[in-house]
């Protein structure tokens, strides 16, 4: 180890001495700082989404005030809440503003023409994107005004031999008029009928007559029945147990072939009718209820 520490310059010697050593030149061009950084970027996928979101800001901000057609000078509350909307983009499906509305409830009075499909309530139908309009039905027994058509069941329960049923609301009756009761079904267990009756706010009660039968009843005010304001009684009486009767309607009117009678109970108010006497039940069946999804350019509809 100490013959190391002095070595004799005889065992030096130059490799190139006689040689001019001169850079290798790289085999690619030569990159600088930005380009470097500017592919480190790139090969960053977070940086690159990153990137392409804040220039759409800055893109947005530039240019939606000088295309738009709105008024900047002053506010617009109703649309502060409103999904966003953008000029140009919107033709093309993108952030068009509109909303999609689920489950809203249809009456089945209005049809779009072009799809054949029920149209929601509360809702302008120029303004429904058609080609979003679906539309869904179920049944059920609710007492709910959203629920239309169907029947109404009087039903007798337990030893009970009667129960009756009025309007809830007073009708304007008088001499001429018809009462007319629609019926489905009515039990035939033996001795079972319906009585149909008016009863005026003194609690008078004037009767009209007696059903056996289902089918279209008429019955006709006359000069016994003093002109005035009545709630319709319709009382199921018989002698066997759990008899019932399936109502369609009830309708008060003045002429007979009417296309609009002055006053007509079916589905949800006739099952607003409310039990006065006697042990039973009253239920709604095959009451139907239609539910639309859609999307609703909400902008239009609100600055019309």
């Amino acid at each position: 180890m100490a013959d190391q520490k002095h070595i004799d310059q005889s065992e030096f010697k130059f490799v190139q001495k006689d040689e001019k050593l001169f850079d290798t030149k790289f085999e690619t061009k030569p990159i600088g700082y930005f380009k470097d950084a500017m592919i480190r970027f790139s090969k960053n996928r977070v940086n690159v989404v990153a990137a392409y979101i804040l220039f759409t800001i800055i893109l947005l901000a530039i240019f939606v005030p000088i295309v738009t057609t709105k008024n900047w000078e002053r506010q617009q509350p109703e649309v502060a809440f409103l999904p966003a909307r953008v000029p140009l983009l919107d033709r093309l499906g993108i952030l068009d503003g509109q909303r999609k509305y689920t489950d809203q409830v249809s009456d089945g009075t209005e049809i779009d023409p072009e799809t054949g499909l029920y149209l929601p309530n509360n809702f302008i139908p120029e303004y429904i994107d058609k080609g979003s309009l679906r539309n869904t039905i179920s049944y059920g027994t609710l007492k709910d005004p959203n629920y239309v058509g169907g029947t109404n069941i009087l039903q007798l329960e337990g030893n009970s031999t009667a129960i009756a049923i009025r309007s809830g609301d007073f009708v304007e009756l008088e001499e001429g008029m018809y009462v007319v009761l629609d019926i489905e079904q009515l039990s035939a267990l033996g001795g079972e009928s319906i009585s149909v009756s008016l009863r005026n706010a003194d609690q008078v009660v004037y009767p009209l007559g007696d059903i056996t039968t289902a089918g279209v009843h008429e019955f006709q005010i006359t000069n016994a029945v003093p002109d005035g304001e009545y709630r319709i009684l319709i009382t199921l009486s018989s002698t066997a147990l759990r008899t019932n009767v399936v109502l369609k309607s009830v309708t008060a009117t003045s002429d007979l072939e009417a296309e609009e009678p002055e006053y007509y109970a079916d589905g949800y108010l006739l099952s607003q009718y409310v039990i006065i006497s006697g042990s039973g039940n009253y239920t709604r069946r095959d009451a139907m209820v239609i539910r639309v999804t859609f999307k609703y350019d909400i902008y239009s509809a609100l600055l019309e």
